[in-house]
């Protein structure tokens, strides 16, 4: 009963609708073979193409890498001939600065010296030098004028007489060096900007200008003022004079004039002597005229006398 039923089945012929189904089915199937034809084709066809694109991309490579290598070369050539160029027109350079710099040299002291004519006049200096010993020599104080006891065991006197205040310091010390030892010390101090910065505390630079001779030096300093307000900068010039008193005594004067080469109220002379008792005396003996001046400006120089005094100790127990 069965098998006859699916004989029956099997033989039962096809109608229009399912010939239009398996028609539709094949066509379906045929374009999807189709499409992955040509989808294999195309990737073949993409595959080739950049088998094809790498092999032109390393062959461009390859040529580019040559030819930067020598261009390389050249460059790397052209840079060190440069270079030795350079170096030769630098050391041509350096030797045309110095040149400049030795010739800036001499025009500046040539119109330092223009500018500052009297400092170069050997008898203006000699007349001021011997001014100032006359200035000093004369000094003379009143038997009431009592020695006043400074720190650090500096004896001081200080009168007011003609517009002029006139002032003495002495300190008596117990050193091995001789007069002349102590003289050398103190006119090589006013001569080393150094050690003159740390003597004289309001100083702010200091120039030697010329040596006259052995015993006569110009120097150049810039100083603060202290009357004046505000306080400035003011330009200074120092005559130094150094000479053998006595047997027994080396002195050192100092002229200051003002940047018009007009000489200015301060004028001091330091003096070493060894005295009998085996002892070295500095005597410092200063005249600051007041008729131009304060007195304020004149305290100020003694105070700062004092202060180089003390300063100068330290050298002295270097020494």
């Amino acid at each position: 009963m069965l098998l006859t039923s699916i004989d029956h089945i099997k033989t039962e012929p096809l109608t229009s609708d399912d010939s239009n189904d398996l028609s539709q089915i094949q066509r379906k199937r045929e374009q999807s073979r189709e499409s992955t034809r040509r989808w294999r084709a195309n990737e073949q066809q993409t595959l080739e193409a950049l088998r094809h694109q790498e092999v032109q991309l390393e062959g461009e490579l390859k040529t580019k890498l040559e030819d930067k290598t020598t261009s390389d070369d050249r460059r790397m050539d052209l840079l060190l001939a440069k270079k030795r160029f350079y170096v030769a027109q630098n050391m041509q350079l350096q030797e045309s600065l110095k040149l400049r710099q030795i010739k800036l040299i001499q025009l500046t002291h040539l119109i330092q010296r223009n500018a500052m004519a009297l400092l170069y006049d050997d008898a203006f200096l000699t007349h001021l030098t011997r001014q100032t010993h006359a200035k000093l020599g004369a000094i003379q104080f009143c038997d009431e004028v009592e020695p006043i006891a400074h720190f650090g065991g500096i004896h001081c006197k200080m009168q007011t007489a003609n517009q002029t205040m006139n002032y003495t310091m002495f300190k008596d010390h117990h050193t091995s060096l001789s007069h002349v030892d102590v003289g050398g010390l103190v006119w090589a101090a006013l001569q080393d900007k150094a050690k003159f910065l740390s003597l004289v505390d309001r100083a702010v630079d200091h120039e030697k200008i010329r040596t006259v001779n052995s015993n006569m030096v110009v120097v150049g300093i810039k100083e603060w003022t202290v009357a004046a307000t505000p306080n400035h900068i003011v330009q200074r010039y120092l005559i130094l004079h150094r000479e053998c008193v006595a047997e027994h005594s080396t002195s050192v004067t100092i002229t200051a004039l003002t940047a018009s080469m007009s000489v200015r109220p301060h004028a001091m002379q330091i003096e070493a002597t060894n005295t009998a008792d085996a002892t070295l005396q500095i005597v410092v003996c200063g005249a600051y005229c007041l008729e131009h001046d304060s007195m304020a400006e004149a305290h100020a120089a003694l105070e700062r006398s004092v202060f180089a005094h003390c300063r100068f100790e330290t050298l002295l127990r270097v020494e």
